[in-house]
């Protein structure tokens, strides 16, 4: 059951990050501007680019990984055992 609450909650987030917060930006900030140029189109277009290269991306590279080897790397620094 708690997957299931962690997958509605990751699908919400999704749907109001791709799909709700352009709108409301073209809508209110942009003054309406849904199809001409810098609108709402150029926005999802630019949106989805970023989302197909990055998803794959953070797939391939472990960041967790990363960031625990730089933490082994400095904490292992002579100058720091010998304190």
């Amino acid at each position: 059951m708690d997957e299931l609450s962690i997958a509605v909650k990751t699908l919400v987030a999704k749907f109001v990050n791709s799909a709700m917060i352009p709108f409301i930006i073209a809508r209110y900030l942009k003054k309406n501007n849904f199809v001409g140029a810098d609108g709402l189109a150029d926005d999802v277009f630019y949106f989805a680019l970023i989302s197909m290269i990055t998803a794959p991306l953070l797939k391939i590279i472990n960041i967790t990984y990363i960031k625990n080897l730089l933490k082994r790397k400095i904490l292992a620094r002579p100058w720091r055992r010998l304190k």
